[in-house]
């Protein structure tokens, strides 16, 4: 493509570059017979003098001879219109050059994301289920044990609250900023973090309420507050699990 360019470039700048002696021979008329300034070609004075076959005369006196090789005379005269067609074609193969291009570039951009989509999946597939059965131990310790350690001491409570936040899956974490490249499921795998997060931000803030305060500790009311964000995480999972299943089958 380069090198039809390159090759219509050339064309138009040789035909430029065509002399200006290549042009017709232009020459003044002999004067008319009967000393008007206009008249036919046949009524000035020639003298004897021959004219070329194709030589032209016009009313004013002026006489384009024919050239001796027509072609190059066209070219000539035609040479600005030829060039500015050359320059439009060369134009319009380079955008049809940069129009493959791009595409190609598109195709290896879309490719490459693909299997950086198909990489996090791999990866963060199985972090899932970890998180699945955090949640599930949650729901054990606020059901559970909330009441058993209600009106003992202050730090087995605190950290019976501590013990039911769910760790953030690391990989999941780490590929945040990219989750966007897997589709379907990145939405609602930056769901399932958001949710996670908020419900840690709860246990911890419950912990330290406590810690200030431990008679405002309520199992019944904490286990309603904490509840709802676990049972969001598990609708997170379940959608996540359901979208990237495919993604994970296909590249495993």
């Amino acid at each position: 493509m380069n090198r039809r360019i390159y090759l219509v470039a050339v064309l138009a700048i040789v035909i430029l570059a065509i002399p200006s002696r290549a042009a017709p021979g232009v020459a003044p008329a002999p004067p008319c017979k009967n000393s008007e300034t206009t008249c036919p070609p046949w009524e000035r004075d020639w003298h004897g003098t021959p004219l070329a076959p194709g030589t032209v005369v016009t009313l004013q006196g002026v006489v384009y001879a024919s050239p001796a090789r027509p072609m190059v005379s066209f070219l000539y005269i035609w040479q600005t219109l030829i060039a500015g067609a050359l320059a439009i074609v060369a134009a319009l193969i380079g955008a049809i050059a940069a129009y493959k291009v791009g595409n190609v570039q598109i195709r290896a951009a879309r490719s490459r994301d693909r299997l950086q989509a198909r990489g996090i999946v791999v990866g963060v597939y199985p972090e899932l289920f970890s998180v699945e059965a955090q949640r599930d131990r949650a729901i054990g310790i606020i059901t559970e044990q909330f009441p058993r350690v209600a009106g003992g001491m202050t730090n087995g409570i605190v950290a019976t609250i501590q013990s039911a936040r769910i760790d953030l899956p690391p990989l999941l974490l780490r590929n945040v900023d990219n989750l966007f490249l897997v589709e379907p499921g990145g939405a609602s795998l930056l769901q399932l973090l958001s949710i996670t997060m908020q419900y840690n931000d709860l246990v911890d803030t419950l912990a330290k309420q406590i810690a200030q305060n431990v008679n405002t500790f309520n199992p019944a009311t904490h286990r309603q507050d904490l509840t709802g964000h676990l049972t969001a995480i598990g609708q997170a999972l379940t959608d996540a699990r359901r979208e990237i299943g495919p993604i994970h089958d296909e590249a495993t």
